[in-house]
């Protein structure tokens, strides 16, 4: 059954806010001031609706165009696209078949 369940959602699990938050504050190395960003490019292999990776954009100050979301299903890349104008959106692809 749940199997089922699973391809319903197509395989969508999103990840809720407070975890990235949580993940960027332990994981995320902090550049100081003079050294101005430290991360200036981005990518989620399995996006959803974009709505994960654009937090860790947010929280980053990685800009849009320096986003890269890759999405199985092309149903939710008119999603990702409207979350992320200006990203860099591969859909339907899988991560294991793309190069960027």
């Amino acid at each position: 059954m749940a199997r089922q369940a699973s391809q319903q959602r197509g395989g969508f699990y999103a990840i809720p806010p407070r975890a990235i938050q949580e993940i960027v504050a332990h994981r995320v190395m902090k550049a100081s001031p003079d050294e101005g960003r430290l991360i200036t490019t981005i990518l989620d292999p399995c996006a959803g609706k974009g709505e994960a990776i654009k937090q860790w954009a947010e929280i980053l100050g990685v800009p849009m165009e320096n986003v890269y979301a890759v999405e199985l299903e092309d149903g939710r890349a008119e999603e990702i696209r409207e979350t992320l104008p200006g990203a860099n959106i591969l859909s339907p692809c899988s991560a294991f078949g793309c190069s960027i």
